[in-house]
């Protein structure tokens, strides 16, 4: 996310804790103003981490 959305992050989040969680958090409120790389790759990180599966 970090390369995917320099420019977006400079755009719209500049002066924010550039830490993972704040800086999607703050990039996912100008969703429709990303640019569709750095949509995609916040997709991503927001995308739900699949279960574990079961040993048997």
């Amino acid at each position: 996310m970090k390369s995917s959305c320099r420019g977006d992050y400079r755009a719209h989040c500049v002066g924010n804790d550039p830490s993972a969680p704040i800086a999607a958090a703050c990039l996912a409120q100008f969703y429709v103003n990303l640019s569709k790389g750095c949509q995609a790759a916040l997709d991503a990180y927001n995308a739900p981490q699949g279960e574990p599966e079961e040993q048997q």
